[in-house]
């Protein structure tokens, strides 16, 4: 999750960021439903990356391609 943070704030332009956060999005649910989690605790993994990923690493501004 840090290491997608890092990526997408340092290395990708701003209007490729959103596409890539979404991609890192989803192979974090893949890896996420490899690993067992405790019963009750499976949404933690999703929520977390969903909020610091999409929410946070993302840039709002506007910008032309």
């Amino acid at each position: 999750m840090l290491a997608s943070v890092v990526v997408l704030d340092r290395l990708m332009p701003l209007y490729l960021q959103r596409p890539w956060a979404m991609a890192f999005f989803a192979l974090a649910v893949i890896a996420a439903l490899a690993w067992p989690a405790p019963a009750g605790w499976q949404w933690l993994t999703y929520l977390s990356v969903a909020k610091l990923v999409l929410g946070h690493a993302v840039h709002e501004q506007p910008y032309r391609p």
